[in-house]
């Protein structure tokens, strides 16, 4: 989020993301959720300038079609420096079972990520399942979840909401 152009810029953005469902005159989507999620997006300037006390480090996303999975893995890996071997914990949306998703495992194979080798994948987190789809907030949703766990256990994270068959994939970090 820093400003390349003007240093003296801090940027700051808030993210609001709500997802609601007509509940007064029929029943919600079967599988659905309702969830509302609020964050605070800010560049390490801004952090040191106002004090701020971040839960980790965004780094930056890419958003890759089912057939460019490897590629944006391989991306999302290399904007956070880390190996893929130290990120136990991902959090999905869409279902694990999705054509995408599978395409991600697959990805593990070249790219090795540790969610892979946690026991029957107990590192992967998806939230369609746990507490249905979440629809337009289910993005924001995988950020504010991973950020909450990378608080409680300080190990990075692998986000991989999907949207239209499309994933995003970024890597949480402590700060």
């Amino acid at each position: 989020m820093e400003s390349v152009e003007d240093p003296q810029q801090v940027p700051v953005m808030l993210i609001c993301a709500v997802q609601l469902h007509r509940l007064l005159n029929e029943l919600p989507p079967e599988g659905s959720a309702e969830a509302a999620v609020m964050l605070l997006l800010a560049g390490t300037t801004a952090v040191q300038r106002f004090g701020l006390r971040p839960l980790g480090a965004l780094h930056r996303p890419e958003r890759r079609s089912t057939d460019r999975i490897p590629h944006g893995l391989r991306h999302a890996l290399s904007w956070s420096a880390l190996t893929g071997e130290t990120i136990v914990d991902q959090w999905l949306t869409g279902g694990a079972e999705s054509a995408a998703q599978q395409a991600l495992l697959s990805a593990y194979e070249d790219d090795p990520v540790g969610v892979a080798k946690t026991p029957e994948l107990a590192g992967q987190h998806d939230l369609d399942r746990a507490i249905g789809n979440t629809g337009l907030a289910s993005e924001w949703l995988t950020v504010a979840l991973a950020a909450e766990h990378l608080a409680v256990t300080g190990t990075p994270q692998l986000i991989s909401p999907e949207t239209k068959g499309q994933l995003t994939l970024a890597v949480l970090t402590p700060f």
